[in-house]
Parts: structure tokens; C-alpha cells; sequence
């Protein structure tokens, strides 16, 4: 048996503090579809109740006059919101908008900073509605957003959030009114990455990097995702980044000419429908492997789950696009999208009266035979193929322990209101996102009786305000490990620990266990949450020992390496 001294961080705050990214299409098709955006900041602020009287009511937006609704979960102390554009640019098609090599490179916002950015889009109809009501007028805001909850304390997370849903509505409205014009191209799930991954949004503000200081450690990530067609992602090696060399594929082959419509050698003569009819990572399929985005192939360490290391249940995707009003769903408890059922509807047909793909919907509630209308008879949505397996990757793929993460919802675009993606993130966020799930390696049992058990793990807390510990809390000055010191931004710090219990068998079964005492401390739990079966391993704390939101909590343990790494493959 082989054993390694490993560390990780624990989170304190996972449940209240989440970051959301929207990705806005950026076809001017689009635009009746992306105004309903803004009916999603009820899930955003969590202000969504249920019925008292009706089981298993739908989720809905609260109605303070109603006494039989009932809020679902907490409110979020700290939420952050940032927008970004579809529009990578498409040179060369030819197309309006779509002359720029690069669009709007993913960068959080970037319209709110070139002259009357309402004015350079032909939407919002009536753009002075969708102006805030006081304080900044939509040139004056920041790059992203932040919402913070009327609650005690409030003012910690950051002196620029704002309280106030309505004010949160109008500079929502901002930001989303000067994105959502654009090349009729979009390439969402690039335009994604970019903004993320290579614009380092994970990096410290002070690193310099485009969107630097958007994502935080402490929060889950929300990813929304709104497109009415294909995802045009078209492999630019120009941007490759090592991906094909770790994907093992060769050399990468770029595919940028598929947006020239005199370029021959894809499968159709139209430039748009080269996307269509090709099929997914075929050799006249111009986009990228989907691997980029989401690797199952185990060799691409960059996609995004690499934004939470080991931790790729905290990060959620949820796709908003064309895809059949009813999608179908499977016939058990979950009722999780059936996506083979699915697969036929989002096919690329044509109509011999009618050259263009057939819509995947029309908007809810409009009389439109898909089959005969031709793309430009608006409101319709064609099919998004490559969005939704995105959507089947984050849902279906076991690298939560092994296990599907279940991270995922998809809804029709089309639908008159957004209810299942409201659903998805409130039911994720309160309060069920695990902070204290384990990836390390198993922790070498220690002490063990025939009715308790420890770990060899210690459980070390840093605070960066030189605060001494609180033995409320079950810290201590620890034994082997130097009481103060220097932090990351050369700050003094305190550490303290934890005291661990020991654990006992409550019920048949190794992972049923409970600790042997209320005292403040801590007891490694392998109790299974059916709502989280991903996570086999966590942190409990008893007697209020969970650290101060302020503090870093770090576990060092012995582990025998030679097993699952516990949240990841």
C-alpha cells in the first residue's frame, strides 16, 4: 500500500457566495429570446417560493401578498453576474457585424465602454426602458455585476454590490441590451472559453489578465447559456493553446475557412448551414472537439471544470437553446432529459421548398409549421446540437467520484418563460452545493476500535486578520505546526486547529458513521447524501467549530494514494 502527505483547502462559504456567467447570442434572430433573460434574476436573488398547500409545486416567483408561498432555500450573501457576447467575429463571410477577426474576444462587458453602446445595436426596441432608474447611468457601471442579500454583514463582500433586485434588474438590462447584437455567427462555447479560461477570469485582479478577478475560489460557478441556433466555434489554431497536441489528434487543422463562402471543401455551399450538416467532430466538421470545452478523453487538463481544480460538481451549466418545446424526459423519478430521444429533433432537414434547416421550435405559443418556414421568419430557433451534448457531458459524464455530476439543465429557448433553468439553480444552491467534499485520496485509518475511528489528517485554520483562536470553535494553538506567520499578500496570520472526533457505527455499513461527541471539532463523514451521491468523502463539523467565513481552512492527511481520488476521475 503506497500512502503521500496531501493537503487541501476546504471552503467556508459555498452556499451563499456563486458567480453566474450569461453567454448571449449575438444573431440579431435572436433578440426576442435573449429580452426574456432578465425574467431569470428570480433564481439569480433566490427570491423563488413554492406553494404551502400544493405538493410539489413548480417554483415560482414570490409573491409577498400570497401567505401560502413559501421561499425555497437562503438568500445568496454575494452573487456576481457577468455578460458576455457570442461574437468572436467570422472574417471573411461576408455578413454584417462579422468583418472583425476577433468580435468581442470574450471579454466581460466590453460594449459598456465604446461610445453609446445602445446605440450601436438596433436592440432593445425601446432602449430607454431598459436604462437603470437612478444612480449609474449604463456607461458608468463596472465590467460585472454584484448582487449581495439584506443581510447583517453585507458590506464585506464588496462596497459596489447592490441590494436592491431592481437596481440588479436595470444594470442587468444594461449589460445584456449592448451584448446581444452582433455577427449572425456566434461561436458561444468559444466565446465562453476565451472569457474564462484564456482571459484568466480565475487569476487575482492584480494579475493584469482581461477578465482577471471575475471568478472567485469560494463560489460555485453558474454557467447560462442562451443561443437560437448552432454553436459556430470553428477551430482557430491561432488560439489552439496545446489542445490538439493533448488531445492527441496530430497537428491542428484550422477551420476558420469555413466562414469564406468561395472555401470548397466543407458540406455545403452555404456558410451557416456548413455547421449543420456536417456531423460533430467528422472531418468536414470546421468547429472544435467538444473535448475542449468538457474532456472526456482524460488528456486535456484545461476545459472548464479546471476552473474548480477537483471539484467538478461546482460548476453548473445550464443551456437555454433550440431544441423542441417538449423536450423529451425519461420516465422515473429523476425525470432527467432522455437524451436519445432527443437526438432526432435536433437533426439537420431540409424542406424541398424551403433550402434552409428546419427549425428545432418556434416561440411558444406561435402557429409556425417548422418543417416549411424558412430561417429569417422569425421567432424560430434551429438546433443546437453541439450546445446540447455539452449540456448530455455535464449532466451524464461520471466525473464527479465516478459518478454523472448531474450539473446540468436544458430548456427549449423557445418557451415563454425560463422555469426549468430557475428550477436547476435553485434546487442546486440551497443550500445543496457540497464546500466541505473531499478529493483527496483515502485517509489511512488510524485508532481504530471495534466501535470508533479516526483519521491520520489534521485540520489547520489560517486567519489573515491575526485573530487569536477561538476555542468556541474548537481551535487550539496547534503542536507541530508554527502558531504565526506570513500570508500569501505578506500579511501576518494566526493558525490554529481543530480538534478531530472520533467516529462510531450507527448502522450496517462503513460510511455510516457519526462522531462520538457534540464537542466543537471536526469527523470525517462518509455518509452519502442521496441529493449529492457524487461526494463519498467530506468534513462535519460539530458544536459550531465551522470556521469563521473569514478563515482559510486547509486538511493535511497520510493517504493511501493507490485509490479514488474522491470528486474526480
Amino acid at each position: 500500500m503506497v500512502v503521500s502527505e496531501v493537503s487541501e483547502q476546504l471552503l467556508q462559504r459555498p452556499l451563499v457566495w456563486y458567480d453566474v456567467v450569461f453567454v448571449v447570442d449575438s444573431a440579431p434572430e435572436a433578440a426576442a429570446f435573449v429580452e426574456r433573460l432578465p425574467r431569470l434574476l428570480d433564481s439569480i436573488t433566490l427570491k423563488l417560493c413554492v406553494s404551502r398547500s400544493t405538493s410539489n409545486s413548480p417554483a415560482h416567483p414570490c409573491d409577498p401578498n400570497n401567505p401560502d408561498d413559501v421561499q425555497v432555500g437562503v438568500n445568496p450573501e454575494s452573487v456576481r453576474i457577468g455578460v458576455i457576447s457570442a461574437d468572436l467575429g467570422a472574417r471573411g463571410s461576408g455578413l454584417p457585424g462579422c468583418d472583425s477577426a476577433t468580435g468581442d474576444d470574450g471579454r466581460i462587458a466590453p460594449r459598456l465602454r465604446s461610445p453609446s453602446p445602445l446605440g450601436i445595436r438596433a436592440w432593445p426596441r425601446n432602449a430607454s426602458a431598459w436604462q437603470p432608474q437612478g444612480g449609474p447611468s449604463c456607461e458608468e457601471l463596472p465590467a460585472f455585476l454584484e448582487f449581495c442579500s439584506n443581510t447583517d454583514g453585507c458590506e464585506r463582500v464588496s462596497e459596489r454590490a447592490t441590494r436592491d433586485e431592481a437596481t440588479l434588474g436595470g444594470q442587468f438590462r444594461c449589460h445584456v441590451a449592448a451584448t446581444a447584437r452582433g455577427c449572425s455567427l456566434g461561436q458561444p462555447l468559444e466565446a465562453l472559453y476565451r472569457a474564462l479560461v484564456v482571459h484568466g477570469a480565475a487569476l487575482p485582479a492584480e494579475s493584469g489578465a482581461p477578465n482577471a478577478g471575475f471568478l472567485r475560489p469560494e463560489a460555485p460557478l453558474w454557467i447560462v447559456m442562451l443561443s437560437s441556433g448552432e454553436d459556430h466555434s470553428v477551430r482557430d489554431c491561432a488560439q489552439d493553446r496545446g489542445f490538439t497536441a493533448a488531445h492527441g489528434d496530430g497537428s491542428c487543422v484550422d477551420g476558420t475557412s469555413a466562414f469564406r463562402p468561395s472555401s470548397s471543401q466543407w458540406a455545403s455551399s452555404d456558410v451557416d448551414q456548413r455547421f449543420y450538416r456536417s456531423s460533430l467532430n467528422s472531418p468536414d466538421d470546421p468547429t472544435w472537439n467538444l473535448d475542449r470545452y468538457y474532456d472526456t478523453s482524460g488528456r486535456w487538463p484545461h476545459d472548464l471544470l479546471s476552473l474548480k481544480p477537483r471539484h467538478p460538481e461546482r460548476v453548473l451549466f445550464s443551456a437555454i437553446v433550440g431544441a423542441p418545446l417538449a423536450i423529451p424526459r425519461r420516465n422515473d423519478a429523476s425525470r432527467s432529459v432522455d437524451y436519445p430521444a432527443l437526438q432526432p429533433a435536433l437533426e439537420a432537414t431540409t424542406d424541398p421548398q424551403c433550402p434552409h434547416v428546419t427549425a428545432a421550435c418556434a416561440s411558444e405559443g406561435a402557429t409556425i409549421d417548422l418543417a416549411r418556414r424558412c430561417r429569417g421568419q422569425a421567432p424560430i430557433a434551429l438546433p443546437s446540437r453541439r450546445i446540447v451534448e455539452l449540456a448530455r457531458r455535464f449532466y451524464e459524464t461520471g466525473r464527479c467520484n465516478g459518478r454523472p455530476c448531474l450539473a446540468s439543465s436544458l430548456e427549449s429557448v423557445c418557451a415563454a418563460s425560463y422555469t426549468e433553468t430557475q428550477q436547476f439553480i435553485t434546487m442546486r444552491t440551497a443550500p445543496r452545493l457540497p464546500g466541505r467534499c473531499l478529493t483527496l485520496a483515502e485517509p489511512a485509518v488510524i485508532a481504530v476500535t471495534h466501535e470508533s475511528q479516526r483519521v491520520d489528517c489534521r485540520l489547520i485554520v489560517t486567519h489573515a486578520d491575526d485573530s487569536p483562536c477561538d476555542a468556541r470553535r474548537g481551535e487550539r494553538v496547534p503542536t507541530s505546526t508554527e502558531p504565526t506567520g506570513v500570508g500569501e499578500l505578506g500579511q501576518r496570520v494566526t493558525r490554529c486547529e481543530v480538534d478531530q472526533l472520533a467516529t462510531w457505527t450507527v448502522a450496517a455499513g462503513p460510511r455510516a458513521r457519526s462522531p462520538v461527541s457534540d464537542e466543537p471539532g471536526w469527523y470525517f463523514d462518509r455518509v452519502t447524501d442521496p441529493r449529492e451521491p457524487w461526494c463519498t468523502r467530506r468534513i462535519s463539523y460539530t458544536g459550531g467549530a465551522r470556521p469563521d467565513w473569514r478563515s482559510a481552512a486547509t486538511l493535511y492527511c497520510i493517504t493511501v494514494a493507490n485509490r479514488d481520488a474522491g470528486c474526480a476521475d
